[in-house]
C-alpha cells in the first residue's frame, strides 16, 4: 500500500515533468504561425495528465478502502483535504523544471534523452518505495537535510501520512515544496 501511494504522485510528477519538456520543440510549427501565450501548452499538459492521475487516484481509493475493510492497520486523517494543495506543488514543479528544461531542448535537441535517464534516477533518490524513516535511519544525522532537499520529498510523505497514517510530516518540508516550486515556475 505504501508503494501504491508513492506511485501514484511520483507518475503525475515524472509524466507532467516529461512531456512539459518536450513541449515547445513538440509544438514548434505551431508556434512559429500564430501568437498566442506560450505557457498556454504546458499549462495544458499539467490538466491533461491530471485526468490519468484522477482515474489511478480513484483506483488508489478502492484499495484503500478494500484494505481498511480487511482490517490492516491504515488510518487515513483529515490531512486528505490538503491533497489538492500538493497536486498544485506538484504541478507547479513539474511545469517549471519542465519549461526550464523546455527551453534547453530548444537548442540542444539531444538532451531529451538525457532527461528521460534523469527522471529514471530521480525516481530512486525520491522516497517513493520507500519511507523517508528508512533513509534518515541509516544516514548520520547531520546529512538529514539532504534528504529533504529534494523538493518531492515534503510532498510524498505528507501525502502517504495523510492517507495511510504512518511516516511523518514536517510543514516546513512542505512549505520548501512550495517555496522551490513558485521560484522553479517563475
Amino acid at each position: 500500500m505504501f508503494v501504491l501511494a508513492g506511485n501514484i504522485l511520483w507518475f503525475y510528477f515524472s509524466d507532467c515533468l516529461k512531456a512539459v519538456s518536450e513541449t515547445f520543440t513538440a509544438n514548434q510549427n505551431i508556434f512559429g504561425k500564430v501568437y498566442f501565450p506560450r505557457v498556454i501548452m504546458p499549462i495544458k499538459v499539467v490538466f491533461s495528465n491530471l485526468v490519468k492521475f484522477s482515474i489511478q487516484f480513484s483506483f488508489f481509493i478502492i484499495v484503500l478502502i478494500y484494505y481498511i475493510n480487511k482490517g490492516y492497520d491504515i488510518s487515513p486523517s483529515l490531512l486528505i483535504l490538503i491533497t489538492p494543495v500538493l497536486l498544485i506543488i506538484t504541478a507547479m514543479l513539474a511545469m517549471g523544471v519542465g519549461m526550464i528544461i523546455s527551453s534547453l531542448t530548444v537548442k540542444y535537441r539531444d538532451l531529451n534523452f538525457v532527461i528521460t535517464f534523469g527522471i529514471s534516477l530521480f525516481m530512486y533518490i525520491t522516497p517513493i518505495v520507500y519511507p523517508t524513516s528508512l533513509v534518515l535511519e541509516k544516514i548520520n544525522p547531520k546529512y538529514h537535510i539532504l534528504v529533504y532537499l529534494n523538493p518531492l520529498t515534503g510532498i510524498l510523505d505528507f501525502f502517504k501520512y495523510a492517507f495511510l497514517g504512518s511516516g511523518s510530516i514536517n510543514l516546513s518540508y512542505l512549505l520548501y515544496s512550495l517555496f522551490f516550486g513558485i521560484v522553479v515556475l517563475f
